[in-house]
């Protein structure tokens, strides 16, 4: 679905390691398509008036990334088409394209194209960076390997993330420059199967936004592609993966997934709409922050709007009300709450033991815990304390296997790393999703076997109005919790069928050291040294303003008890008032009134250009 045109797609294996060799079955799917589109030599048509470029492509040794480099070089533009295979490299440049080696996974390869771009162009740079490079694999979030899941985000989200710093910084000191992200319609939307990837593009999505209200003041613009399932051997790759996913549990569903791969080739859009929509936003033809083919649009109309209608379409597509499920065990009033050392985390176990629970209270913060088991103790409330570090998988699994029935998990776990999309360095990335992304996940998993087996229980996922919105100087966290919003859609469609239910709870700003968290973690980036330096001098208001439409722990804790205490839960809870009235809102509201808003309120409108 909306494929990224990654430098080759791999089957089981991560497609930016693998030197860009197919395996037999994606060399045939190319084969295929290339045959399929043998008229590429009549593109779509350039857009009038508009002026020539530098660009670069990432990911153009194949799919959609190779059709737009071929396309804008027709148009007359200055094309750096990329990619990590030498082989393609060499094809694309006998016929006359220019070419450059960059692997987004590799962060010296990143900065050596950068340099290389830099020499070519005597020092000006890029006008356009287009970020294409990625791949999807498919299957059941139970059964998707962590480290397959891992490697989807190394290359879709902080691939995306690299280039941005080397690139980025040369538009902005110029003053002019574009950016375009190519996500997905699994952006907004997720199904069955596909929620590892949907997160990639979820977090890509909310890069984008955050990056857009960021760099806007300096005369950078950032728009996004969102295709739907395009006709490409992105897909071959894709669904490739499932062949090493085996399961009992999930084999209707598997069988059902395999099925569809031939029925996905043929509904399949050609290249072409997707080149079409990369032209404008090159062009800045129209005022548009995200261009979404027509066919595209329909399906995130449909799952946005039409969301009961949609599910179920979605679940029968894909084989899940096949599946047989354990007759319902007897309710076991057990809660395991991560995080729970302070904040949200404490107020929700100890709300739920006043509610009768069981309550087994997490952290990884041993000495805090100690203190939640002591203030437990006190007030005579059935909690018991347990050490647990989320990003531990193995250890989460064997704390689901020592406690036995369990029937409501809370995922409160996680943190916020806040600062420029520009200047976040990689391991920003990477702790931000392995704590509130793939540790949200891993325990989950842990939990859902048992929960599944006995054919019922709940799981609670605490997101945030920032999983729904992007705001600047947070788009990295922002990206994770619209990352933890896919997986929580995802798990819900997956796991409902086997009585297990899943909702997510939206916070706003809470008052739970939330703004002495933001203080530690952007002093890391020495604002006052950066262009960015105006809106270091205005971070004492902005954390202000936060706080003032914010809540405090409790009310969070009494929408988590209204998710663990529903006959039939929704799919979404907000508190306090601010979250229930800001996240159902702003997707309806025109982006530039919302950028506008979000600028002010974040003091973006003190950043100059150089």
């Amino acid at each position: 679905m909306g494929s990224s045109g990654a430098n080759g797609a791999a089957r089981a294996t991560r497609a930016q390691s693998t030197g860009d060799r197919p395996t037999s079955g994606l060399a045939s799917a190319e084969a295929r398509i290339e045959r399929r589109h043998a008229r590429f030599e009549a593109p779509p048509r350039a857009v009038v008036g508009a002026s020539m470029h530098t660009i670069l492509v990432t990911g153009a040794t194949s799919g959609i990334g190779e059709h737009t480099a071929r396309a804008l070089a027709a148009d007359g533009h200055r094309v750096f088409a990329t990619g990590r295979s030498e082989a393609k490299l060499e094809r694309l440049a006998r016929d006359g394209l220019e070419t450059l080696r960059l692997d987004v996974d590799d962060p010296a390869s990143v900065d050596a194209a950068a340099e290389a771009v830099r020499a070519r162009t005597g020092g000006r740079g890029l006008d356009v960076l287009i970020n294409n490079a990625g791949f999807g694999e498919m299957g059941p979030l139970e059964l998707l390997p962590a480290s397959r899941v891992e490697a989807m985000f190394e290359t879709n989200v902080l691939g995306a993330a690299r280039t941005i710093r080397a690139f980025v910084p040369a538009m902005r000191a110029r003053g002019r420059g574009r950016v375009i992200q190519i996500s997905s319609v699994l952006g907004a939307v997720t199904m069955p199967g596909h929620g590892a990837y949907a997160a990639t593009k979820h977090a890509l999505d909310a890069m984008s936004a955050a990056l857009r209200m960021e760099l806007v003041p300096f005369g950078v613009e950032v728009h996004g592609i969102a295709p739907g399932s395009i006709d490409t051997a992105f897909g071959g790759g894709a669904f490739g993966a499932l062949e090493a996913l085996s399961s009992e549990a999930y084999a209707p569903m598997l069988a059902t997934m395999r099925a569809l791969e031939s029925t996905n080739a043929r509904m399949s859009a050609r290249p072409r709409v997707v080149v079409d929509a990369i032209r404008r936003a090159v062009a800045g033809a129209g005022s548009a922050h995200r261009y979404v083919p027509a066919i595209a649009a329909a399906q995130v109309g449909l799952g946005r709007h039409g969301r009961p209608l949609f599910e179920l379409t979605l679940s029968r597509a894909t084989g899940l009300h096949r599946v047989t499920r354990s007759p319902a065990a007897a309710r076991v009033p057990v809660a395991v709450v991560t995080g729970a050392a302070g904040g949200i985390g404490r107020a929700t176990a100890f709300r739920l033991a006043k509610a009768g629970w069981t309550v087994i209270a997490t952290d990884v913060d041993r000495s805090a815990l100690a203190e939640v088991g002591r203030a437990a103790k006190e007030q005579r409330l059935p909690v018991e304390t347990r050490p647990l570090d989320v990003t531990d998988a193995a250890a989460a699994e064997a704390l689901a296997d020592a406690l036995g029935p369990v029937e409501l998990l809370v995922n409160n776990a996680g943190y916020s790393e806040l600062g420029p999309i520009e200047l976040a360095p990689d391991e920003a990335w990477r702790a931000q999703m392995r704590v509130n992304v793939h540790g949200l996940l891993g325990v989950s998993r842990a939990f859902a076997r048992g929960m599944r087996a006995r054919g019922r229980g709940r799981i609670v996922n605490v997101s945030s109005v920032a999983g729904v919105i992007g705001f600047p100087l947070m788009g990295v966290y922002c990206a994770s919790k619209h990352a933890v919003e896919a997986l929580t859609d995802t798990l819900r469609l997956e796991l409902d069928a086997f009585g297990v239910q899943v909702s997510a709870v939206q916070p706003a700003f809470i008052r739970s050291g939330f703004a002495e968290t933001a203080k530690k973690t952007i002093a890391r980036y020495d604002l006052e040294q950066t262009p960015y330096a105006p809106v270091a001098a205005h971070m004492e208001t902005i954390l202000a303003r936060l706080d003032a439409v914010g809540g405090e722990p409790a009310d969070v804790a009494r929408a988590i008890l209204r998710a663990a205490r529903a006959p039939s839960p929704a799919p979404r809870y907000r508190a306090p008032a601010s979250a229930a009235l800001a996240a159902p809102l702003f997707p309806w509201l025109p982006t530039r009134l919302t950028d506008a808003a979000l600028g002010r309120l974040f003091a973006m409108h003190t950043l100059t250009p150089s």
